[in-house]
């Protein structure tokens, strides 16, 4: 069959081969007829005629951007993370959570499929396969939207049903003493920052020095949701000693080894304090306890909503203001 001038040609390939027909575009022409440098450029390999025949109506019905259509996985998912708006954490464990996908980064991101994908995720811990998932689900929305790609393979993995995790506790009152008779450590000094302020681990990792206003005795800072994002806390007096000893000038006022700290690390210095101190608590524990001991002590619950960023009804986060002596107030019940 003769095609179209312009349209394209099919080649096939001498030799045995699984996909023997070659599929190009045409050549270009400037306006005055001669023909442009340019080379024709590959479509695809198929190994069918009727195939072939139908990429390359495919191709002329919405020509595409062939450049495009040769990114590398690699290259397709740092043009996302560039391109989006994420929080510095969840940008790190997505790119964290990517590692595994190093078998196949330098492959066409168009000739990846269904398979690969789920092969991967079949090898990562229940955990880490929702994260990866979440993270393919980002790429895949940006190829699809910069026309890359038409299918959203992130959509169909299958993922392993994650196992509960534990009921929250709360720190006792003992656990809590044996950290204050060791809070010259510098991790359980973070931690005990974070059981009098009811911050998110996330939150005091990217807080700055700058957030720190030591004269009105506040800490600024806060993530996740409108009612979360710039709040200010009330410093208590029994962690000032410890806030003041990690203002040293840097940038961040959480660091290890002069860097801002990672969550991984923070997750790591966790376990060993666990350990060494017999308990079994997670990070998010300290917000717990901070708002359960707020509770026990009959404090406000508008007062504990604005400290922990957390928006009431319409009339809470609309109407009212609280000052900053009454959040003070309320964190100083804290023993």
């Amino acid at each position: 069959m003769k095609l179209p001038n312009g349209y394209g040609s099919i080649v096939k390939l001498t030799g045995k081969r699984r996909k023997p027909y070659l599929v190009r575009t045409a050549c270009k022409y400037s306006d005055d007829g001669e023909k442009m440098i340019e080379k024709r450029q590959v479509l695809g390999y198929y190994a069918t005629k009727a195939e072939a025949l139908a990429a390359l109506a495919d191709y002329n019905s919405d020509p595409y951007d062939l450049a495009a259509h040769s990114l590398t996985f690699a290259e397709v998912s740092q043009k996302c993370f560039e391109d989006c708006k994420l929080a510095d954490n969840t940008k790190r464990s997505y790119i964290s959570a990517l590692n595994c996908i190093k078998p196949i980064e330098t492959m066409e991101f168009t000739a990846i499929k269904l398979t690969h994908l789920q092969a991967i995720t079949n090898e990562q811990k229940p955990t880490m396969q929702k994260v990866f998932k979440n993270a393919l689900k980002l790429i895949y929305s940006y190829a699809i939207r910069h026309e890359i790609t038409d299918k959203d393979y992130a959509s169909m993995i299958e993922t392993d049903v994650h196992t509960p995790t534990k009921e929250k506790s709360i720190f006792t009152s003992d656990e809590i003493n044996k950290l204050w008779e060791m809070s010259d450590n510098y991790m359980i000094g973070n931690l005990l920052i974070l059981l009098y302020s009811g911050w998110r681990i996330e939150e005091l990792l990217q807080m700055r020095e700058c957030d720190i206003d030591l004269t009105a005795g506040t800490m600024k800072g806060g993530l996740k949701t409108e009612a979360g994002k710039n709040r200010i806390v009330p410093i208590h007096h029994r962690i000032l000693p410890l806030i003041q000893s990690r203002i040293t000038g840097s940038e961040y006022l959480i660091e290890h080894k002069n860097k801002p700290m990672q969550y991984a690390t923070w997750q790591w210095f966790l376990k060993e304090i666990n350990a060494m101190l017999e308990m079994s608590h997670t990070t998010h524990e300290t917000r717990h306890t901070f708002v359960s001991l707020l509770n026990e002590k009959g404090a406000k619950k508008i007062c504990i909503q604005k400290l922990i960023g957390h928006s009431g009804d319409v009339t809470d986060t609309v109407y009212t203001h609280i000052p900053i002596e009454e959040l003070t107030a309320t964190i100083e019940l804290l023993d």
